[in-house]
């Protein structure tokens, strides 16, 4: 197993009960970022932390990701599910990623390019996912009162090793989140990768393929205009006039 750094508060800034009950784990998207980042107040639990991104897992056993970026490219709805679920043990198509909304208040940044997306939340998403689990399996060897060596996690459950007995994330959720959030958790080491390296298809194909997602182009205003650059017919052709009386007119 390989050992994550010390969670703090930079990290995961708040462990609280989800409304409706379930567990939430606020988290910094940024936080080796030399600013702290904007306070975000549009999650559902009560105060003002320091966190622009979550993990919620709710007592129907929904499991939920905030990602305040948006997608461009390397396919967030599928690989975030997949990067939680890896630590978390849990079925990653089962998994939501919800996206944030345009807020420049409660954001400070809300910007995709470089491919950075895996890259700046590979190690937030699983530590996520694997503190997620701690605290899951915590709670159920303190509901069966039996050593939580005895317990591990499976596709969405806990199981007692000597008992059979099993209970869902989502019965759990409420439980754990009120435990305390460990200074350490341990990461899968890679060669035990289930998940992650797998072939899988885009979860947003269907909705890709049909026109469904927005992206900018598709942004429309009532008696918008519309540009287009018109091109010479031929290489080497040199403007001779331009008649821009009607452009400046607009």
């Amino acid at each position: 197993m390989q050992k994550s750094s010390s969670t703090t508060r930079r990290d995961f800034l708040k462990v609280t009960t989800l409304a409706g009950g379930g567990l939430l784990l606020g988290f910094s998207w940024f936080s080796a970022a030399s600013e702290t980042p904007a306070l975000i107040n549009k999650i559902p639990f009560a105060g003002s932390l320091n966190f622009n991104s979550y993990l919620s897992i709710a007592a129907d056993g929904t499991i939920t990701i905030l990602s305040p970026n948006p997608e461009l490219g390397q396919n967030i709805m599928t690989s975030f599910p997949m990067i939680v679920a890896e630590e978390l043990d849990a079925d990653w198509t089962k998994i939501k990623v919800l996206q944030a909304p345009l807020d420049t208040k409660n954001f400070d940044r809300q910007l995709t390019g470089g491919s950075g997306a895996i890259p700046h939340s590979w190690k937030k998403l699983r530590t996520a996912g694997a503190t997620a689990r701690y605290m899951l399996i915590q709670a159920a060897a303190l509901q069966w009162a039996v050593p939580i060596e005895e317990c591990t996690a499976s596709n969405g459950f806990v199981i007692h090793s000597k008992s059979g007995k099993k209970l869902g994330f989502g019965e759990l959720a409420e439980q754990a989140s009120k435990l305390s959030v460990p200074k350490e958790v341990k990461l899968k080491d890679r060669k035990d990768f289930k998940i992650i390296g797998t072939a899988v298809n885009n979860v947003a194909n269907k909705d890709i393929v049909t026109g469904k997602p927005l992206f900018g182009l598709d942004f429309y205003r009532e008696g918008m205009l519309f540009a287009v650059i018109q091109r010479p017919q031929a290489f080497g052709t040199k403007i001779k006039s331009v008649d821009s009386v009607a452009a400046k007119a607009i």
